[in-house]
């Protein structure tokens, strides 16, 4: 599992997915709703971040990925992130998470 710097985007495509940052990394993550959609647009986007993490920023992309940047942690801990979209035809609901484990920083 590769550790994210603060200059990487993570896109998320498949239903189940891990990352390690460490607490100064600010991040973004991303999850492509596209074939999920199929043809339908992200309407709004709703994301539930734990509160030893911080949402710095968030957006919906092309109406088809929704972003979030996240910052903090506490080294050792293991964070769900979770994403719940609707559509722009109001249709559809469903919600994606990821998995952030916070590591030390290993200078070396």
């Amino acid at each position: 599992m590769p550790i994210a710097t603060p200059e990487r985007t993570v896109i998320v495509r498949q239903r189940r997915f891990d990352d390690v940052k460490v607490p100064k990394a600010d991040l973004w993550y991303s999850i492509d709703w596209s074939e999920w959609l199929n043809g339908d647009d992200i309407a709004s986007s709703n994301w539930i971040v734990p509160s030893d993490l911080t949402k710095t920023n968030e957006n919906i992309d092309s109406g088809t990925k929704a972003s979030v940047k996240i910052s903090g942690g506490k080294v050792g801990e293991t964070y769900t992130v979770i994403n719940r979209i609707v559509t722009v035809t109001g249709q559809e609901t469903d919600e994606r998470s990821f998995k952030i484990q916070i590591v030390e920083l290993k200078e070396g």
